[in-house]
């Protein structure tokens, strides 16, 4: 028979994963799952606040690249703009290739121009020089549409195949995706006309962050978990059971908090977006007063069926670092696992925040089969895992100095 805890636990997963069409922020189903947090962690006596920012909103849907009578499906980037051209075909599979008159072309990148996701024209967080100046030679030569044969890459792009190669909302050419043998299949056309057509639509949209506080503002512990999923899954593992940790952990603090040490959950938007417009707003607000923070808690991936729950340190002092250890120390299923690169913990260690991470222990699997694809829905998930989290967290808040 679950318990109390488990019931309301699935309550919370279900809830978030059910809005429709998804969770991409600037979104219906992202308004109504901050929403439904909000409301929650209201009821449960903390001082909410809700502070909203601009985002871009997308949708799209797959089409077909065609030649003759033959075709192959192509799923357009998130972000994406639209086509229904009819042009050329250039095959480009090394940087020299990209040399050539691409102006109002199809490009068709390979092999090395895409073997792995490119990082975003100033994605604030993480630059690499490398993929901006391939960015940038394609915004220059102008083709009409690049389209990219991928594979897999679950460090980045989860377990879609293909994977996106361009996801990014400032760039201005439409971008398509067709997976490695079809790709290989189309380029054999190199040279002659080949039609595109693939549904995308972006447009201006808000979007906001649900903060919650108890106690003083200096020292705390700030828990968060992000709220947003990518468009076209449900995004259980990845992120709502984060989110329902923030909830149960809500829920267990209503009562009272810590002595001498302030607690804020905040539910971020925009880390699986191509623009963190979420995390960036709290830095506005936050970002010259971080000396507040004593420990940063991130829950991104967590409560996976399969496996049981991992967590890593970030810039944590050796007698901090000891605190969160024998907090944890007595965890049945949670223990210490590799450190892990790909999420919110990081905006605050890269600034000297001290930060523990929390995820699946097998959180290869979880890239692979589950996150960023349809297949992340709620029967992935584990919801004791979860209630184990809220009550192992609740046990490392009231322990810190």
């Amino acid at each position: 028979m679950p318990s109390h805890a488990e019931m309301l636990a699935s309550t919370h997963l279900h809830a978030l994963c059910d809005v429709s069409p998804d969770r991409r922020p600037g979104s219906p189903g992202n308004d109504q799952a901050a929403g439904y947090v909000a409301t929650e962690m209201r009821a449960a006596g903390w001082s909410v606040s809700e502070p909203e920012f601009d985002v871009l909103d997308w949708t799209g849907s797959p089409g077909h690249v065609r030649v003759g009578r033959q075709q192959w499906p192509v799923v357009p980037s998130p972000y994406s703009r639209g086509a229904e051209v009819t042009r050329r075909l250039v095959v480009a599979r090394t940087r020299s290739d990209l040399d050539a008159d691409l102006r109002g072309q199809v490009v068709l990148l390979l092999d090395d121009l895409a073997s792995e996701q490119l990082t975003p024209l100033g994605y604030p967080f993480h630059d690499n020089p490398d993929h901006a100046v391939m960015l940038g030679r394609l915004v220059d030569a102008k083709p009409r549409v690049v389209l990219a044969g991928t594979g897999t890459a679950p460090q980045t792009a989860g377990a879609l195949d293909p994977f996106p190669l361009i996801e990014d909302g400032a760039f201005p050419i439409a971008t398509g995706n067709l997976r490695v043998d079809d790709a290989r299949s189309l380029a054999e056309h190199a040279g002659g006309e080949v039609r595109v057509d693939m549904s995308a639509h972006r447009w201006p949209s808000r979007a906001r962050n649900v903060v919650a506080r108890k106690g003083p503002a200096t020292p705390r512990v700030l828990v968060l978990a992000h709220l947003d999923s990518k468009p076209g899954t449900p995004g259980a593992v990845d992120n709502a059971a984060g989110v329902v940790v923030l909830l149960l952990l809500a829920r267990a603090l209503s009562d009272g908090r810590p002595e001498g040490v302030g607690v804020e959950l905040l539910a971020v938007n925009g880390e699986d977006c191509y623009h963190p417009a979420g995390e960036l707003a709290y830095l506005r607000e936050h970002g010259e007063h971080l000396e507040q923070i004593t420990l940063v808690v991130n829950v991104d991936g967590a409560g996976y069926r399969s496996a049981g729950t991992a967590y890593s340190l970030y810039e944590v002092p050796d007698e901090l670092a000891a605190v969160v250890r024998g907090c944890l120390a007595g965890a049945d299923r949670i223990s210490e696992g590799p450190a892990w690169f790909q999420s919110d913990h990081m905006v605050f260690a890269q600034r000297g925040v001290p930060a523990v991470a929390f995820t699946s222990d097998d959180l290869p699997t979880v890239l692979a089969e589950v996150a960023h694809s349809p297949h992340d829905v709620p029967a992935q998930v584990d919801v004791t895992l979860l209630v184990e989290l809220s009550d192992a967290l609740e046990g490392l808040i009231a322990a810190l100095p």
